[in-house]
């Protein structure tokens, strides 16, 4: 395999093309949703999203599945994840979204590319904030299509009883350096682009370290 600029691998000496998807305006002026994997999210009460939209990142989207419906995207950045457990983005119903060119290569159609470059360029922001964690891409891929409100849940960047997760895919210790070095940081750094875009952003999310969005219940954000 080798890689022919942004758009196009050779894989077995053969093109193949991994075209961006350009993010439709499906959201506007909705609130939208964004599902982590924190430790919270194994709890969610699944009554007070239903028939509304949201995006699941990565694992997230197990706990949300019962509800989730073909206006419902589900946003990885890493290949590995998809790889390892392909089952959960082949029998989600809604959009299947990666920034990941091998994804693509490997999955076709069944993907939508996602240029997170034009992304940041859009908040015009430091690539790192943006790029963060497919959470922070989700929140930005929420904007692109046109929501106005993000609504954050399993987004705790810490640890809550002994677990970074509200599920088993991945070490419930391996992020924490990341929460301080680069998580935390990347929600400071795009908070002024979400103001500046006329966006809103409630942490619904229970003993979240993200302090720098208005914090309240999941209930109250979704009224």
């Amino acid at each position: 395999m080798r890689y022919v600029a942004a758009r196009h691998i050779v894989i077995d000496d053969r093109p193949t093309p991994v075209p961006f998807w350009k993010p439709d305006q499906s959201f506007t002026g909705k609130t939208v949703t964004i599902v982590g994997g924190g430790p919270s999210h194994a709890a969610f009460n699944l009554a007070l999203l239903a028939g509304r939209r949201f995006i699941a990142v990565n694992s997230s989207c197990r706990a949300v599945r019962p509800i989730a419906t073909e206006a419902d995207p589900i946003y990885f950045s890493d290949n590995s994840w998809n790889a390892n457990r392909p089952s959960l983005a082949a029998n989600w119903p809604g959009p299947v979204m990666t920034c990941n060119r091998n994804t693509k290569a490997r999955l076709g159609d069944a993907v939508r590319r996602i240029d997170v470059s034009a992304l940041t360029m859009l908040f015009r922001v430091l690539p790192d904030y943006v790029q963060a964690s497919s959470g922070h891409v989700a929140a930005c891929l929420a904007v692109a299509m046109g929501a106005r409100r993000l609504v954050l849940i399993g987004f705790e960047c810490t640890a809550v009883g002994g677990r970074t997760h509200g599920h088993s895919d991945y070490d419930q210790s391996g992020d924490m350096p990341a929460y301080p070095d680069r998580f935390i940081p990347g929600w400071w750094g795009l908070a002024p682009a979400f103001d500046r875009m006329g966006v809103e952003v409630l942490n619904a999310t229970p003993h979240s370290l993200i302090t720098c969005f208005p914090t309240t219940d999941i209930a109250e954000a979704l009224r």
